[in-house]
């Protein structure tokens, strides 16, 4: 089964539907559901038929709890990190708030209000980052993260101010991961 994730009148790519195993399309079966659709050989399901929404107290619960277990949470908290964090106006302004307090950080958030208005554009790449660059310099933040707006993309910024770029992220992590001990795959 697919499902459609797109909104009306947007451009639509593979990347704006899913399986039935959760993952977004790839070229391949996208051309496949395509040609399908232009077959006209699929049939329409009754809104009655879908499994309804799961609903949870705390959703965002499990994920902030994994988060902080692959942490060491006390040593974070010691140092008292000032972080800026420019949220982007989206997804992550539901977590990254709490997921700084949790860890003891004095946050300096920017654009942390999901209110549907965005300031800067989504993209988290230097030239969209001039803000979050200044208020890591004028709060003197040990450092600046930069979220696209549905925060699966992360850019830094380093204390001076200066965006390192959002390819840097991935390596920095690996990095991290690779110089402590026991070793893990990455």
């Amino acid at each position: 089964g697919l499902a459609v994730v797109a909104h009306a009148g947007d451009a639509v790519d593979a990347a704006q539907f899913v399986g039935g195993e959760g993952l977004f399309l790839d070229r391949a079966r996208f051309a496949e559901f395509i040609e399908i659709y232009h077959q006209g050989e699929f049939a329409l399901v009754r809104s009655d038929a879908i499994k309804p929404a799961l609903r949870a107290d705390e959703p965002l619960r499990p994920h902030l709890d994994r988060l902080l277990a692959a942490l060491d949470v006390g040593l974070i908290r010691k140092r008292r990190f000032r972080v800026a964090v420019d949220c982007a106006s989206g997804a992550g302004t539901a977590l990254v708030p709490e997921f700084l307090r949790r860890l003891g950080c004095r946050p300096v958030l920017i654009n942390a209000v999901a209110d549907g208005r965005f300031d800067r554009p989504p993209e988290p790449v230097p030239e969209n980052l001039g803000r979050l660059a200044r208020a890591v310099r004028a709060r003197r933040a040990e450092v600046g993260f930069a979220q696209d707006a549905d925060a699966d993309r992360l850019a830094v910024v380093d204390e001076s101010g200066r965006p390192i770029g959002e390819e840097l992220t991935l390596a920095l992590a690996v990095k991290r991961v690779l110089s402590s001990p026991p070793a893990r795959p990455v």
